[in-house]
């Protein structure tokens, strides 16, 4: 079903979203503050890579329980692909995530 509403929004023009979970929503903020390559931006769609704390923004006026129900949680960091190396976005999250600790 997602991959409809993105053809009827997008256009069949869309790269990749994922999301992962950093571990701690300490974890999470470190990761971003160490990314050379990623932007921490909240926008979709462009052509770099964008990387954002999901809770402490879009979701940061809902309350607990709809966090919850949606699935966000202190810890989940949101990916959108832009078109940078693929090895190069691998090493920079690497990279990110050894100096996060954890």
């Amino acid at each position: 079903p997602w991959h409809r509403r993105a053809e009827k929004y997008f256009g069949g023009r869309w790269g990749g979203l994922l999301t992962f979970r950093a571990g701690s929503r300490e974890r999470a903020f470190a990761v971003l503050k160490n990314l050379k390559i990623a932007a921490v931006q909240t926008n979709l769609g462009d052509a770099r890579t964008l990387a954002i704390h999901l809770e402490s923004t879009i979701h940061r006026e809902q309350t607990p329980q709809a966090r919850s129900e949606a699935g966000v949680t202190d810890d989940l960091i949101r990916v959108s692909a832009g078109l940078e190396s693929p090895s190069d976005l691998i090493g920079d999250f690497a990279a990110a995530l050894d100096a996060a600790g954890g």
